[in-house]
């Protein structure tokens, strides 16, 4: 299994059984919540526990994409400090990007954290800075190539659009119990063989994507396996 599946298998499992128990570990030296190591955030993961919570498990998952050496050139930061340090950087570029295809603003609001449950006071990392920087580059190399329509490009942009659109949905919300039928958003559908292959093997990672924001992830973890055993894909290194 290919390391980044890994991390989305960790990202299902449940957290640590209930405190008090006799199934609960003695190791005083091991905060199983959460990485005590500044190494962490520098791609050294170390040994990755299911008991992590969702955060660090998406930083690993980030890490384990990017490598250690793209991390190293990030300036990191405290967990509290990048949440209250203005982080839509790359919304704001992957938008201004997208204002080059369409004019029309995206059906729901990009941004990076949703809530797990209706129950949770807190949210997780659903959508990565990288992911939506990927997106960007991506939308800048169709533009540039001459093999790819314009009306091909704007099918992608939608597609994305519609991929962004589960970066903060949450079905379980107040809204979404009158509204879900009307706003959800949809997850792209699969590109007929007669298209361009590029453009069937971008709307297979939109799908696989779509499908691990939405929290399907046993489905999003097969399609990137998939994704990953084909070595001409332009998206292998992310789903590998």
């Amino acid at each position: 299994m290919v390391l980044a599946s890994a991390c989305v298998t960790l990202a299902q499992a449940q957290g640590p059984s209930p405190r008090g128990t006799l199934s609960d570990p003695e190791d005083r030296f091991v905060f199983r919540n959460a990485p005590t190591s500044e190494a962490f955030s520098r791609g050294d993961l170390g040994v990755l526990l299911t008991s992590y919570g969702r955060v660090p498990l998406y930083e690993a998952y980030r890490a384990l994409q990017m490598g250690p050496e793209f991390l190293a050139k990030e300036r990191r930061e405290t967990p509290g400090a990048a949440e209250r340090k203005d982080q839509g950087k790359e919304i704001a570029r992957w938008l201004a990007a997208r204002e080059t295809v369409t004019k029309e603003p995206p059906r729901r609001e990009i941004d990076y954290f949703r809530r797990a449950n209706s129950s949770s006071y807190g949210a997780f990392v659903n959508c990565t800075p990288g992911a939506i920087e990927l997106a960007t580059k991506v939308l800048g190399e169709l533009q540039a190539n001459r093999n790819v329509q314009p009306k091909d490009v704007k099918a992608w942009v939608d597609a994305q659009d519609a991929v962004f659109g589960f970066c903060t949905y949450e079905p379980f919300g107040e809204m979404a119990l009158t509204t879900a039928r009307l706003f959800a958003p949809s997850v792209p559908e699969a590109l007929p063989a007669s298209e361009p292959k590029l453009l069937r093997q971008l709307r297979q990672y939109q799908i696989a994507a779509a499908h691990f924001y939405v929290m399907r992830y046993k489905e999003a973890q097969a399609e990137f396996e998939a994704i990953a055993q084909q070595k001409d894909h332009p998206l292998r290194a992310w789903a590998a």
